[in-house]
This record gives structure tokens, sequence and C-alpha cells, in this order.
């Protein structure tokens, strides 16, 4: 039997090996991992791949318990041939309705109190009649917060002056005379009369 050119494996969980032996006429060949370790695997359970390399349906981390140990299949491989099957979980997402949800809106109204400052601006105008004579333009000033705008016209003005031209004296004299008056007056006078008891 001639031998075949070096082939790469890769087992279902990552692990890569080679195989030496011939695939055409071998029902199982030898797969020699990267770890060191030999498996004795069956040459149905090769998959090609279109790059030339095999993939492995078999794990070959098997854990602890139930299974056979790849040693201990190399140490036996004149006697016994055993055949490595690995289950594949497949999973498929189905929608499923478990409940429907009803919505209710309700809208409460709810009386607040809200008090917050608010800065208003009032404007006072008042006018105040001054009448004066000035002798010059008077300016805008303040007076605190008050803003004073002097009101101005030019008037006529016709000098007038005052001349003493007499005097008048006039002089109050007191005397004092009698003149009888007759002024009737009243009076009232109280008389008391004394009575005897009532007869009981």
């Amino acid at each position: 039997m001639a031998k075949a050119s070096l082939i790469r494996v890769v087992t279902s969980d990552g692990v890569q090996g080679t195989i030496e032996d011939d695939l055409s006429t071998a029902t199982q060949v030898e797969l020699k991992l990267s770890d060191g370790r030999k498996m004795l695997v069956p040459t149905d359970a090769l998959i090609k791949q279109a790059d030339g390399s095999y993939t492995l349906a078999i794990v070959a981390n098997q854990p602890s318990g139930g299974q056979l140990d790849a040693a201990a299949v190399i140490a036996h491989r004149d006697e016994i041939v055993i055949p490595l099957a690995q289950e594949v979980i497949e999973i498929e997402k189905r929608m499923r309705e478990t409940g429907r949800v009803r919505i209710d809106k309700v809208v409460h109204e709810l009386d607040q109190v809200v008090d917050e400052p608010l800065l208003r601006e009032q404007v006072e105008v008042e006018h105040v009649a001054i009448n004066q004579h000035i002798d010059q333009p008077a300016q805008s000033r303040y007076e605190g917060d008050t803003l004073v705008l002097p009101i101005m016209e030019e008037v006529l003005v016709v000098e007038k002056r005052l001349m003493l031209k007499e005097e008048v004296r006039i002089t109050v004299r007191k005397t004092t005379v009698n003149e009888p008056q007759h002024v009737t007056v009243r009076q009232e006078e109280v008389t008391v009369q004394r009575l005897p008891p009532q007869q009981p």
C-alpha cells in the first residue's frame, strides 16, 4: 500500500492533526494530533474540504467518564476498532407568543400652586408745578431712582416797579358810655308740700 502525502485534519473542537495513511483503501487511519497524541479514527468520519484538508466529526478532548482514551485506542489497535461519534446540537429559534399586554393611559389633572417672584416695572409720572424764573437752562438729573426732566418755556417778562404815592392813616379811639337796657330773665322756684300716707 503506497503512502499518501501528509493530510491536514481539524477535529470538531478545533484540535489540528495530520494523517499519513492512504485514505483510498483504509477503513481507519491513525491521526497524529498537534499535542503529540494519536487517535485511530474511521475514514468515513473524515469530511474533505475545498482546500484539500479534512475535518473530523470527532472531539479530540473527550471529557472523563464514558469515553475511551485515545492512547488506549492506539495501544489496542490490533485487537479492537472503536468508532467515535459526536452529537451536534442544532439550535432553531422560533417566535412564540407568550402573552399580550394592554396598556391604557389615564391622564390625571392635579392643581399645583406655583409661586415664583416676577419682576414688574411701573412708571409713575408726576407733574410738579415750579413757576420760577431761572437764569440758565436746567439740566436733567436723578433724585434717587427718579429722573427729573425740566420743562422750560420762554415767557415775555414785563417788569413793574412799585412807587409809594401816599399813606392813609386810620386811628381807632375807644370811649365808655352807659346805655340802660330792659332785659327779661327767667328764674325757677321749687315749692315742697308734704302729704299724708295712703291707707293700706
